[in-house]
């Protein structure tokens, strides 16, 4: 640390820095992406003393009052083979109605043209790993489904947990490759890095 930056060196990988601030004094960090040397240019992270296994569980989740989320968002696009930069910030995020699945390790929800999973990485998850999964509902109906099968986005995430259990939103990342409109190619490619927090 040198001031508020952070600067992290990963051996035979170089550095990356970041700008620390305390949305929440003595309980959550937040950094904000600045440098690299290896050609990263956006990125977002929230760091606390909670342990790996503290998470909110899906019931908190849905109970939540998702207006207060934030959603920005970096996606590395082509147009036509020209790469450009797909990138916001708004608010609220477009989902704010969670149901709960009868497991109890998920959320489901419906938007007027889409449809949203939420759950954790996998059945056994103990730590604060989840992933999203939407899909717009007239492509399940044209093939005459429920769960889309086709080229849906999944978002592997990770909450973000205060060093006294409290809840804020998810960091996470976007690797959905097009595989349903083949004219299009990666021109349809989502690959990139979104917050849905209170800060």
């Amino acid at each position: 640390m040198t001031g508020s930056v952070l600067r992290i060196t990963w051996d035979g990988n170089g550095w990356e820095e970041w700008t620390v601030s305390e949305p929440i004094a003595g309980r959550l960090a937040k950094l904000t992406y600045r440098d690299s040397s290896f050609g990263a240019t956006h990125g977002y992270g929230y760091g606390s003393n909670a342990t790996w296994s503290e998470r909110a569980s899906m019931a908190e989740i849905a109970a939540f009052d998702h207006t207060r989320l934030k959603h920005g968002y970096h996606l590395w696009k082509t147009d036509a083979g020209t790469p450009y930069l797909d990138e916001g910030a708004g608010t609220p995020f477009w989902m704010l109605g969670w149901r709960p699945c009868s497991s109890g390790r998920c959320l489901g929800g419906a938007t007027t043209a889409t449809d949203y999973y939420l759950s954790t990485a996998n059945a056994t998850s103990t730590d604060r790993r989840d992933t999203i999964w939407h899909w717009r509902r007239e492509l399940a109906d044209a093939r005459g489904e429920h769960c889309y099968t086709g080229n849906s986005h999944v978002k592997p995430m990770l909450q973000i947990i205060d060093s006294a259990g409290g809840f804020h939103g998810w960091v996470a990342v976007e690797a959905s490759l097009n595989q349903t409109s083949p004219s299009q190619g990666t021109s349809a490619d989502d690959i990139g890095v979104f917050e849905l927090s209170e800060f």
